[in-house]
């Protein structure tokens, strides 16, 4: 599914324009650091952030691996 900017077109059922490019930004400056990540192990990283992002840091380490495997 693709927005029609043009036609004014900015959320797509819960999913606003606004939210997504949000999210991508913090991603993006969230991998800065590490240089780029293998395919491999992207799901990791992935599952990181989604966790960090999601509870804003305020997980003990024990519970930071939990959330990563959810």
């Amino acid at each position: 599914m693709s927005l029609n900017l043009r036609a004014g077109e900015r959320q797509w059922g819960i999913y606003h324009i606004q939210n997504v490019n949000a999210y991508g930004s913090r991603l993006k400056g969230w991998m800065k650091p590490f240089n780029g990540v293998a395919t491999k192990y992207l799901a990791n990283y992935l599952g990181r952030h989604r966790a960090l992002d999601r509870d804003a840091g305020s997980l003990a380490p024990t519970g930071m691996l939990a959330a990563a495997h959810n």
